[in-house]
């Protein structure tokens, strides 16, 4: 934010939260006198940022003229007894306004643009064991947000936030011998929504080598037909199951002596799939969307 009088340029920045638009906007400082607004027009101007009139010197007002639909209209003296008047900007557009005794030559301007919140959530999966646990998120925002997890059996602190953070999901032991996914979905505040998961193993599965290039799954996201090559396996009676957020199986295979396989989900939902390749006591998992 930059403030300018007729011999000083002074830059201020002020950051005020405003949950429902922003985490951080801005103030915006016009200095009021003789016979301006300074600076007459305002750069950079977003919803949620804020509008400040300071008095200088002499009898005016901020009066607002021309304003986009839906805006609140003000008009307030700038004087001796009132020095200060702050306006917030709710809404994106062209703003007009002027002093009132001297509207021929005291005028103000500034152009709002929208604020777009901005949401980014990693990793996109989490592969742990059959024991309870916790893992880690990092979430990149420009707004407030909130967490929820679809399982009982895997909670997720904290529920809410504001900007930056890392969101931790604490997870329960898996009795089962089946795999099981907690869909977390987090959610910034009037804008995007992106999922995340936690994939668990069953008891007694031991899982190797998750981040390896080895085991590679392509096209990803696929339109439903994708190949997978199983890598540093015996490629003898491997077991291939696919299963939902939800931890159903919704396909499952037996395969052997091939370097590589195609499958096919073309007619499942569009979503998100877990494709795990089982080979004796050892498995091997990948996330894999499905989009038409």
């Amino acid at each position: 934010m930059k403030t300018y009088t007729t011999f000083l340029t002074v830059a201020l920045t002020v950051s005020v939260s405003i949950l429902t638009l922003s985490v951080t906007a801005t103030k915006h400082i016009v200095l009021v006198g003789n016979f301006y607004f300074n600076p007459s027009g305002i750069p950079d101007v977003v919803v949620g940022d804020t509008i400040r009139w300071e008095w200088v010197e002499g009898m005016h007002t901020t009066t607002s003229t021309v304003i986009p639909t839906g805006a609140a209209s003000w008009n307030s003296p700038i004087s001796s007894s009132v020095q200060v008047f702050e306006y917030r900007v709710t809404v994106p557009g062209t703003y007009n306004y002027k002093c009132t005794p001297h509207s021929s030559i005291q005028t103000g301007s500034f152009v709002a643009t929208g604020f777009t919140p901005t949401l980014t959530v990693n990793p996109l999966n989490q592969n742990v064991n059959a024991s309870a646990g916790d893992v880690s998120f990092l979430i990149s925002s420009n707004t407030s947000w909130t967490a929820a997890s679809n399982q009982a059996w895997c909670t997720v602190t904290p529920a809410s936030g504001t900007g930056n953070g890392t969101l931790t999901a604490t997870y329960d032991d898996n009795p089962d011998a089946t795999i099981r996914v907690a869909e977390i979905s987090v959610q910034a505040l009037n804008g995007p929504v992106q999922s995340v998961t936690v994939t668990q193993d069953g008891a007694g599965l031991a899982v190797e080598n998750r981040h390896s290039d080895a085991f590679r799954v392509f096209p990803n996201p696929t339109s439903g037909i994708f190949t997978i090559i199983p890598g540093n396996v015996s490629n003898l009676n491997m077991e291939v199951t696919i299963t939902n957020l939800n931890g159903q199986v919704v396909h499952s295979a037996i395969l052997s002596g091939n370097t590589s396989y195609r499958l096919d989900i073309t007619s499942f939902h569009d979503g998100i799939y877990f494709v795990r390749l089982r080979d004796g006591e050892k498995a091997l998992v990948r996330r894999i969307i499905k989009s038409d």
